[in-house]
């Protein structure tokens, strides 16, 4: 079809065709390579899902086998293995109900998927049909405000240091922060000690620090 838009060019050259016969034979032969390039995108396109489809099933046996396992794996392992199929997260927050959403793309529909068997063939070959599930998924991520509660013993461990610290060691406040952040104890809201936190966390202590 591209030569014969080259072939009727030529005859408008050489007077074999006038030009608005030549114009509507090449608008028509456009029209048709139009058509045929949608139908080989199409194949193509069928062509490449049932070529995904074919090795997904090979992943999606080897993601059933990691899976149970994979909070046992090491950092660098369980990245390899989001690697291999998540395509892209984003991530959106939401400051009217405080909460993060986390989009994800996922580069086999493995979302709620699945194979219907149909059977076997005459080469004895099983034959299934891949049911189309979805490439992506949402998932919500509330933040709690509740704070973090400490055990009663990490709180007598708390107040030992910091009596030792301060009583004891007459230490000011800003070097008892960093010694308590030194060996991970936290606030009871889980945050790191300062200034203000510490002295307000003595005065309800109830026990007699000192200058």
């Amino acid at each position: 079809m591209e030569d014969s838009l080259v072939d009727t060019e030529l005859k408008i050259i050489t007077s074999e065709l006038t030009k608005t016969v030549g114009r509507k034979m090449k608008e028509r032969v456009n029209q048709l390579i139009i058509e045929v390039n949608d139908e080989i995108n199409g194949l193509e396109n069928d062509l490449r899902v049932l070529n995904n489809s074919l090795e997904w099933i090979d992943w999606l046996n080897q993601m059933y086998l990691e899976v149970d396992t994979l909070e046992e794996l090491p950092l660098k392992k369980q990245r390899e293995f989001v690697s291999n199929y998540i395509k892209k997260i984003d991530v959106e927050y939401i400051p009217k109900i405080q909460s993060h959403r986390f989009n994800f793309k996922f580069i086999y529909p493995i979302v709620e998927d699945g194979i219907r068997i149909e059977g076997k063939d005459k080469s004895g070959i099983r034959k299934y049909e891949i049911l189309d599930g979805s490439s992506t998924s949402t998932f919500l991520q509330k933040h709690s405000n509740k704070r973090r509660r400490i055990s009663d013993e990490e709180k007598d461990r708390l107040d030992r240091m910091i009596s030792q610290l301060r009583v004891e060691k007459s230490l000011s406040l800003s070097t008892i922060c960093e010694e308590l952040n030194l060996v991970g104890l936290r606030t009871p809201t889980n945050k790191k000690w300062d200034k203000p936190i510490l002295s307000s966390y003595i005065r309800n202590m109830k026990i007699v620090m000192g200058k």
